[in-house]
C-alpha cells in the first residue's frame, strides 16, 4: 500500500479514503500540503497517552473519518472534514466517553483541538477557528 509517515505513529493512508490512494504511485509533498500538523500533533499525543493505535480510516468499515471529498455521500463543503481539519476515531477497547473526558480535562495539553463532538459513539475532534480559545463541545 502507498503511504507516508506523518507523525511518529500516524500514516497518510489512515487519514484519507482508500479511493484517494488508488491511482497513487507515491505520496508527494503536494498531497500533504493541507494537513493541519497542529491537530495531528494533538492526535499523536492522544495516541501516546493511551499507548494504543487510533482507528481513523481502515479502508473498510471506516473509510471517511478523515478527509472527505466530493465522493463521500454526505459531503458538505462546510464540514471541517472537507478542509482536512477534523478527524473521527476510536481506540480499540477504550470507552469513547473516557477519551472525550480526557481531552476536555487536558485542553491545555491539546491546544490545537478547538472542538469536540459529544453524545456520539466515536471521537470527533477538529481545529476550527475559536477566537476565545475555549473548547467547543457540540452535539448534532
Amino acid at each position: 500500500m502507498i503511504t507516508k509517515r506523518i507523525t511518529k505513529n500516524i500514516w497518510f493512508h489512515e487519514l484519507v479514503p482508500v479511493e484517494f490512494l488508488k491511482e497513487k504511485k507515491y505520496i508527494s509533498d503536494y498531497d500533504v500540503r493541507l494537513l493541519d500538523i497542529g491537530l495531528l500533533s494533538d492526535i499523536q499525543k492522544i495516541r501516546d497517552h493511551y499507548n494504543r493505535p487510533l482507528i481513523i480510516n481502515d479502508g473498510k468499515r471506516f473509510n471517511w473519518r478523515g478527509l472527505r471529498t466530493k465522493e463521500y455521500s454526505g459531503y458538505n463543503i462546510n464540514s471541517m472534514h472537507s478542509w482536512w481539519r477534523a478527524y473521527d476515531f476510536h481506540i480499540k477497547d477504550i470507552n469513547v466517553e473516557e477519551v472525550r473526558t480526557h481531552i476536555k480535562a487536558e485542553k491545555g495539553k491539546y491546544v490545537h483541538i478547538s472542538a469536540i463532538e459529544d453524545k456520539v459513539n466515536w471521537i470527533h475532534v477538529d481545529s476550527r477557528f475559536r477566537p476565545d480559545g475555549d473548547l467547543l463541545v457540540f452535539d448534532k
